[in-house]
């Protein structure tokens, strides 16, 4: 789901906060919530730069783990 946020949005997909396929309603929260957690976390990318990329002790490079459109092996599950 976090890589499908990283991507950005197109006539046919969503991508961003609305790219997360979860019923909010029915779990309770708030409209806007896809939104303020990505805003709070980032997607996969932020992530992955914070816990183990350039902003980490580690600075190990995406390289692979990169989406396929970056040069990586990652695809979400239909890409533009």
């Amino acid at each position: 789901m976090l890589i499908n946020a990283d991507r950005p949005s197109a006539d046919w997909a969503a991508g961003g906060p609305d790219s997360l396929p979860i019923d909010a309603p029915r779990l309770g929260l708030s409209p806007g919530w896809r939104k303020r957690v990505l805003d709070a976390t980032g997607g996969y990318a932020d992530m992955y730069r914070r816990n183990l990329g350039d902003a980490s002790p580690l600075k190990l490079p995406l390289g692979l783990n990169a989406l396929s459109g970056q040069g990586g092996l990652m695809t979400p599950p239909y890409a533009e």
